[in-house]
């Protein structure tokens, strides 16, 4: 299996990661022993990357693959946000809170998100959406497509038959 540097950390991980999320379902809500077969293979074949989150099965793929991983003892890279998995350098140990602001617990779902972030681009006020250009109450009614017609030669001009002076 080929090798590659994940990011600055220094570790030396599988060009293949295995995920153990939700979609699935078998670190979430799989048997202990289907998930060590699975992890067993995964080894076998090289895999020392194995991806998680805290949000798949409200933190039960975590747990099962931590408890995984360390009955194994091997020096498999897990990368999690909570569960002490082997092989993880101090240098890529995360010390600080994150996703820390209310946004991100008042939209709990990715389309609640979308909806959060189309209202404030509905709020932007640009000079496209918003100006009117200084001049009589009349022409702050007018829109721009509306006097465009009035410049164009047939209306702006005298009519053609009207006698010279």
């Amino acid at each position: 299996m080929q090798k590659r540097k994940l990011g600055r950390t220094g570790l030396e991980v599988s060009v293949l990661g295995y995920g153990a999320g939700a979609v699935g379902g078998l670190f979430t809500k799989g048997a202990a022993n289907d998930q060590e077969r699975a992890v067993a293979r995964a080894i076998e074949a090289g895999v020392n990357y194995f991806d998680t989150a805290a949000r798949y099965g409200d933190g039960e793929s975590e747990r099962n693959l931590g408890r995984v991983l360390k009955a194994f003892g091997t020096q498999a890279s897990g990368l999690s946000s909570t569960v002490d998995l082997t092989g993880i350098p101090s240098a890529a140990a995360r010390e600080t809170d994150f996703l820390t602001h209310p946004v991100f617990h008042d939209h709990r779902s990715e389309t609640a998100m979308l909806r959060y972030l189309r209202t404030l681009s509905g709020r932007d006020y640009a000079l496209d959406r918003g100006m009117i250009p200084l001049g009589s109450c009349t022409m702050k009614l007018n829109a721009t497509t509306e006097m465009e017609p009035v410049s164009l030669p047939g209306f702006a001009d005298l009519h053609p038959f009207v006698p010279a002076a």
